[in-house]
């Protein structure tokens, strides 16, 4: 008796579960992850003591690196996190993890070329100086979305950065840097 009334519940609710209403596919948003490659053009302001008085330095440099990127869409807006190995050669070389997180409008010019900008945080931490203290900043994107198919996207940030520089006291760094990526869909919100 119990099985029937547990057989007869399934039926009856099973049908309202399942039947569940998915609005309009434009409506849904999606999340995706893939590989994600940067460089940059960078100039530092290190200040610091220079042997027994306090100056600064300017130095160039450029830095290149990878890692992953992590984008949801729910519009024309996309949030896009991206954790990544840097390699920053300047008159001496830093190995950085860096992390960022940006928030973008995109205008779509057609159904598969979007374009737009935003405002993102960066941080670095360094992976082999002992004296970096770690650094943050801003970063404006220029960006440009290729949707290949609704299971990937092609990727484009040109950006401009602004902040601190890990070494020394109130150094700074200004960069201006290319990204590209190629992400999948790997889930819905």
């Amino acid at each position: 008796m119990a099985r029937i009334i547990i057989l007869v519940f399934f039926i009856l609710f099973s049908g309202s579960l399942s039947a569940q209403n998915i609005k309009d596919m434009s409506s849904l948003h999606y999340t995706y992850m893939g590989p994600v490659f940067s460089m940059s053009y960078d100039k530092v302001e290190y200040k610091d003591w220079l042997g027994t008085e306090q100056g600064s330095v300017d130095m160039t440099g450029t830095s290149y690196g990878g890692g992953i990127a992590l984008q949801i869409f729910v519009e024309n807006f996309c949030g896009d996190f991206h954790l990544k190995y840097v390699r920053n050669d300047l008159d001496f070389s830093l190995d950085l993890g860096e992390m960022l997180l940006q928030g973008k409008y995109l205008w779509k010019i057609n159904d598969i070329i979007s374009a737009g900008t935003g405002f993102g945080l960066y941080s670095e931490l360094a992976l082999s100086e002992p004296d970096h203290k770690g650094s943050a900043g801003i970063q404006l994107p220029f960006s440009a979305v290729y949707t290949g198919s609704p299971l990937w996207k092609v990727f484009g940030d040109v950006y401009i950065r602004y902040g601190s520089f890990g070494i020394g006291e109130e150094s700074s760094r200004i960069s201006i840097g290319l990204s590209l990526g190629i992400v999948f869909r790997v889930g819905r919100i």
